[in-house]
C-alpha cells in the first residue's frame, strides 16, 4: 500500500506502508502489544540481549 502526498508544485512524496494481521482473525497486536520472550527490566535489556546473542553464536561453533 502507498500514499502520495504533494509537497510542492513540483514535488510529491510517496510513502509505502503495510499493516500485518492474522490471516484467520484479521486482528493484529496494536491494541495488545508484544510480550517479550525474555522479560527483564529496561536496565537489564541490553546485557540480556548480548548474553542471548553470544549463547546463540556459541552454539554454531
Amino acid at each position: 500500500m502507498k500514499k502520495t502526498l504533494t509537497v510542492s508544485e513540483h514535488t510529491n512524496l510517496t510513502l509505502h506502508y503495510a499493516q500485518t494481521s492474522h490471516p484467520q482473525t484479521q486482528d493484529n497486536w496494536l491494541k495488545y502489544g508484544v510480550i517479550a520472550d525474555h522479560q527483564v527490566s529496561a536496565e537489564q535489556s541490553l546485557s540480556t540481549a548480548i548474553a542471548l546473542a553470544k549463547h546463540q553464536l556459541s552454539k554454531k561453533e
